[in-house]
């Protein structure tokens, strides 16, 4: 059993790429209603899911890589950059070039309003009605994201180290 335990931490990567594909198609399924209500988005809402599907794997690819070729013995070490394992830096700086550019393209590149003219892509619940997010709620949300991603980046550089991940 200790043994299996052992073999799911070190595919973890693996299970997290699956768990994006299958969130990716799960929201592709619940879009088609809306490109047979607007044909004309479908380029849009495909090429959506084809980089959603792409960035969101590119942090576990790295694990995964960092796994395989055994520069980490556990998912654990990539909370813990000030160790300077260099795939666990290439890890963080793939979160933080990957935040930096959706950054630019909600900000600066009309991705906010793009996803308000997309319905279905982002969805908010209030009151027990479901309303598509507009571009102000987009770059709203998008500046939490920012601050958590800030926050949990500064936090995995100067926490300390448990002894189970030096030892």
């Amino acid at each position: 059993m200790e043994k299996l335990i052992e073999i799911l931490f070190r595919q973890a990567w693996l299970f997290l790429i699956i768990w994006t594909i299958l969130y990716g198609y799960i929201l592709k399924s619940k879009l088609k209603k809306f490109i047979l209500e607007k044909p004309t988005l479908k380029k849009g809402y495909e090429d959506y899911h084809k980089g959603l599907i792409f960035h969101v794997n590119i942090p576990w690819i790295i694990m995964g890589i960092g796994s395989l070729i055994g520069l980490t013995d556990s998912p654990f070490e990539y909370a813990y950059p000030q160790l300077m394992n260099p795939i666990v830096l290439v890890y963080h700086a793939s979160i933080l070039i990957l935040l930096l550019l959706f950054i630019r393209w909600i900000y600066f590149k009309n991705g906010a309003k793009f996803i308000e003219k997309h319905p279905g892509i982002i969805q908010i619940t209030t009151f027990n009605k479901i309303k598509n997010a507009t571009a102000k709620q987009i770059k709203a949300f998008l500046s939490i994201i920012i601050l958590y991603v800030f926050f949990t980046l500064t936090y995995a550089w100067v926490q300390e180290v448990p002894s189970f991940i030096t030892n």
